[in-house]
């Protein structure tokens, strides 16, 4: 399962609750002509595609200054998920890193509301600037959170998005891992 819309992709997972986990790049990123391109995403065309997807809630793990030269500006996000009917949760990492304190204490309280949602049947998408590293982080320890073992939870979201999970570091973190919902 996976559904491409134009120029974005969101790669899915499946999950033994029935909803699916949704990873993707920055809805609405900008490639700024330093990198060879002046060329910008549409915000709606992109919320529209994971609406369709169909997502409940879409996960946001760029940090700000990031979301300000690469995506778009958060309130602006924010308001364009409400207006297509989906809740928006901002939960920012560090690129290339691994979750901080701050990030583990907000998950204390999302990671079973997200889990709820997947359990209800419904699907849910992270996304970051490219939607590999942080995403697929996620991804896969929500995956790991349903009992799924960590070297097979990795596979399958490398497998559904070449490329997920981009740093040791962000391998070793998901290895530790051993926490069910």
């Amino acid at each position: 399962m996976g559904l491409r819309a134009a120029n974005f992709q969101i790669s899915a997972v499946s999950t033994p609750y029935g909803g699916h986990i949704g990873i993707t790049q920055c809805p609405g990123r900008k490639y700024p002509p330093a990198l060879g391109t002046g060329f910008e995403q549409s915000l709606i065309r992109d919320v529209q595609a994971i609406r369709d997807f169909p997502a409940a809630i879409l996960v946001t793990l760029m940090e700000m200054g990031e979301l300000d030269w690469a995506g778009p500006a958060l309130p602006e996000l924010s308001a364009v998920c409400a207006h297509h009917g989906m809740r928006h949760l901002y939960m920012p990492i560090v690129d290339q890193d691994i979750p901080d304190i701050h990030w583990e204490q907000r998950w204390l309280t999302h990671g079973p509301e997200l889990h709820d949602l997947l359990r209800s049947g419904s699907n849910i998408v992270f996304h970051c600037r490219g939607g590999r590293g942080r995403a697929g982080l996620a991804a896969t320890r929500v995956l790991i959170e349903t009992g799924e073992d960590p070297v097979s939870a990795m596979a399958r979201v490398r497998m559904a998005r070449p490329g997920a999970i981009e740093t040791l570091g962000q391998e070793a973190y998901l290895l530790g891992l051993g926490v069910k919902f």
